[in-house]
């Protein structure tokens, strides 16, 4: 039932959340989306301006935090659920969201990053259409990582990913690198 109501976004979001997280785990998630489900809303619009009546569970679908409340009612989970945009670094941001989550005493925190490409007519606003993409990460309380993430100025840029910011985010959660530079933070991974 879960898997009809949701666009394919939703589905992806969702699938690597349960992959990570696994039946038994709960505690905090944080889901983050440059866009969130952008081409549902689009839709929407159209139809409104086409004069159509709207869909109430395509509405309640459309905002931002539509993948966390169908992830706690499909899991029974009463957990805090968080869902951030913050432009191209969402990702980066929800690592710190579950970071200060972690510091404020959680076991374990599942970050959730899902992107797409945006529909028409939004499309000519990215540089790169990049398909559809997601991945998620259990960062547990006391592991061998521990991530610093330092403010710097959005001008300094030394060092910029050549990928999407939300791939160079799990770059270096994975150690495939040690430093990362995106626009305003310079992370670094101590193990």
């Amino acid at each position: 039932m879960t898997r009809r109501r949701i666009d394919p976004v939703g589905r992806a979001a969702l699938q690597a959340a349960f992959q990570a997280q696994g039946p038994h785990s709960t505690g905090p998630v944080v889901f983050t989306s440059r866009w969130g489900e952008i081409t549902r809303s689009v839709s929407l619009l159209r139809e409104l301006t086409q004069g159509q009546p709207l869909s109430p569970t395509a509405f309640s679908l459309s905002v931002h935090n539509a993948h966390s409340a169908v992830y706690s009612i499909a899991r029974g989970d009463t957990a805090n659920y968080t869902a951030l945009s913050a432009g191209t670094t969402s990702a980066a941001a929800g690592v710190c969201e579950a970071l200060g989550l972690l510091a404020e005493g959680a076991t374990q925190v599942l970050v959730v990053s899902v992107e797409a490409p945006l529909p028409d007519p939004y499309q000519g606003f990215e540089t790169t259409a990049l398909p559809l993409r997601a991945w998620a990460a259990l960062l547990e309380a006391g592991g061998p990582l521990r991530l610093e993430a330092v403010p710097m100025l959005a001008e300094d840029t030394r060092g910029e990913e050549a990928l999407p910011a939300d791939l160079a985010a799990l770059r270096l959660l994975t150690g495939a690198v040690r430093e990362l530079h995106q626009p305003g933070w310079h992370w670094t991974r101590h193990d």
